[in-house]
């Protein structure tokens, strides 16, 4: 029973470790901060200056080939549902008999004058 009331105190007794570990690197002088931050800042606007054309180029993709496209395919749907969507009436059902080609009726029997 001691050895557990030694354990529980040696776990909350203060260590004698610092709170902050010393730095393993020594601290940077002024001109290399400065130099990274200008790289950093360069990074940046190098990956912001590629995300801009990408954005320009897309944007004259889609003004020059996607929106034709789709306004035509838009076209084309609308013409279909308009012109597409009567029904197609039988030729018997408007009470004329259906028309026959008979051989003395074509044209390529008969003579041009």
């Amino acid at each position: 029973m001691r050895d557990h009331a030694c354990a529980a105190v040696r776990l909350f007794a203060p260590t004698k470790t610092p709170r902050y570990a010393p730095a393993a690197y020594p601290v940077p002088d002024t001109e290399s901060l400065r130099l990274a931050a200008l790289e950093k800042s360069r990074r940046r606007g190098r990956r912001v200056a590629r995300r801009r054309v990408a954005l320009r180029w897309l944007g004259w993709l889609f003004t020059r080939y996607i929106l034709p496209l789709a306004v035509t395919l838009g076209l084309f749907y609308l013409g279909w549902l308009h012109f597409g969507s009567h029904p197609v009436v039988p030729s018997g059902a408007t009470g004329q008999p259906p028309l026959t080609l008979k051989p003395e009726n074509s044209l390529h029997l008969k003579e041009i004058p």
